[in-house]
């Protein structure tokens, strides 16, 4: 349905199901546009949205499209939170996951609540708090256990552990990511930020592997993220993915003496337009410490923590 259509239906006094499934449509397409679209525009569409569909609660619904409703509220202020944190507004990040809680509460909802979970293990992770990502993880995983969120939850404990240098638990907890998901059905849209396939969890793996050093396997999937990233014709699909995976091969390229070749791959990947800004400064920094313990005098390390503290300045909300 036309959104110029769409709207005026959703003016209606009384809104047929029709509407709500293009509603249904739209928010998916929103969503979809996470890995790619241009992160403040993709924010004020989500935003507008949501006014649209708190209008709409007005209107007179059935029970079943009052909790539809609902639903799509709770998964565009997921996005919302998704999008803020990304620009590093960590305020509004929480502004948004909260009332999505409350939501999903209501309308006991296990996906939008395990959701705003591994939303919180993110930041979590992206702020160094170790072990409040395995704390956020299990909290979700107590009302999501099986559900498509939970594979998400069980990778963000994953790359926590990484980083706590357990690397027992690191793999046990990506093996259960990977056991829930071969029994789940293939989403019938992967593009959704709110599903998960296997090049999701290939790109968590990338992730795990760099910081463990198994560098074979972290070079797999970064080859298999930049294969499956990438359009025929070239178009970035994901560039935040994207962005990991080059500062993965950085890794390895230090890590075998091309200083050069690494330092100019980790430069490009802070190239990109769309970026989450937190994500990128942990695997950044944790490139630049690669760097130090490679060659503690060169000072690459510092300019490029220089590169990143600039970036960080330059992108606040």
């Amino acid at each position: 349905m036309h959104t110029v259509d769409l709207v005026s239906r959703l003016r209606a006094s009384k809104i047929d199901d029709a509407t709500i499934e293009a509603m249904a449509l739209h928010v998916d397409g929103l969503c979809s546009a996470y890995g790619s679209e241009d992160r403040d525009r993709l924010r004020a569409d989500a935003q507008e949205w949501l006014v649209r569909l708190g209008d709409t609660l007005a209107s007179q619904l059935s029970y079943a499209q009052h909790r539809q409703v609902l639903e799509l509220a709770g998964w565009l202020a997921l996005l919302t939170s998704c999008l803020c944190w990304d620009g590093s507004d960590a305020s509004g990040a929480e502004q948004a996951r909260r009332p999505a809680i409350a939501l999903g509460t209501d309308i006991a909802h296990p996906d939008i609540l395990g959701w705003a979970a591994e939303i919180k293990a993110w930041m979590s992770l992206t702020t160094g708090n170790l072990t409040g990502v395995v704390s956020a993880a299990r909290e979700g995983l107590s009302v999501t256990a099986e559900r498509p969120a939970a594979v998400q939850l069980y990778a963000q404990q994953a790359k926590g552990w990484a980083r706590m240098g357990d690397k027992t638990r690191a793999h046990l907890a990506l093996n259960q990511a990977r056991e829930l998901l071969a029994a789940l059905s293939v989403p019938a849209n992967p593009r959704n930020h709110f599903e998960v396939d296997p090049v999701k969890v290939d790109f968590y793996a990338m992730d795990v592997w760099r910081l463990l050093g198994e560098d074979a396997l972290a070079a797999s999937a970064a080859q298999t993220i930049r294969r499956t990233s990438t359009s025929s014709g070239g178009k970035p699909l994901s560039p935040m993915r994207l962005a990991e995976a080059q500062i993965t091969d950085a890794t390895i390229l230090a890590r075998n003496g091309d200083l050069g070749g690494a330092l100019s791959l980790a430069e490009d990947a802070l190239s990109g337009d769309r970026r989450s800004l937190p994500s990128l400064l942990m695997v950044g920094s944790e490139f630049a410490g690669e760097l130090s313990r490679v060659d503690p005098h060169s000072g690459v390390a510092a300019d490029y923590r220089a590169h990143l503290a600039d970036l960080a300045a330059n992108d606040e909300p």
